[in-house]
């Protein structure tokens, strides 16, 4: 068996297993004709769309299944982010040292998914808002603009996060 195929048996394994893990959850009473009939479609669907469900650049291991720990401790840094750029918002905007700007960056985390928990990140911490992710370049809406060259735009809005992020998927 070719890496190819073997991959792409991956990929449909990992489709299935979302798309009937998402049967179960809204089918109701796990009957037998409901886990046949979810059995069913989910490996139908699975078999067409295996190869969207999961890139073919994203085989590494590691691009897919985070770090447990890792993520566990990032979500109180996480919360910890959050909180404390509520009260320097706030302490801003009674100052009045608005600046909003749009600005642009590229972020060194390599997994889609790793990119993804950035900008969801980016956008739940207050002042900050991520608006598009093409690839490894970040637009974000920062609020309180302190510069709008894109280094320093990184390391003020992104770079802890990110080292964070690059720790979990590496």
């Amino acid at each position: 068996m070719t890496p190819r195929t073997k991959w792409d048996l991956v990929r449909f394994a990992s489709t299935f297993s979302a798309l009937f893990a998402a049967w179960l959850l809204f089918a109701g009473t796990p009957d037998a004709y409901s886990l046949a009939a979810g059995a069913t479609s989910s490996a139908v669907l699975a078999l067409f769309t295996f190869r969207f469900f999961l890139e073919e650049h994203e085989a590494g291991a590691r691009h897919l299944i985070p770090n447990p720990l890792l993520l566990l401790l990032y979500l109180p840094y996480l919360l910890y982010r959050i909180y404390a750029a509520s009260f320097v918002l706030a302490f801003d905007m009674i100052a009045g040292r608005m600046d909003p700007r749009v600005v642009h960056f590229r972020t060194r985390l390599r997994s889609d998914l790793a990119r993804a928990v950035l900008c969801s990140s980016i956008t739940l911490t207050p002042g900050t808002i991520a608006i598009l992710i093409d690839e490894d370049h970040l637009l974000v809406h920062w609020f309180t603009a302190e510069s709008s060259h894109s280094h320093r735009a990184r390391k003020e809005i992104a770079e802890s996060m990110e080292r964070f992020l690059g720790r979990i998927w590496s």
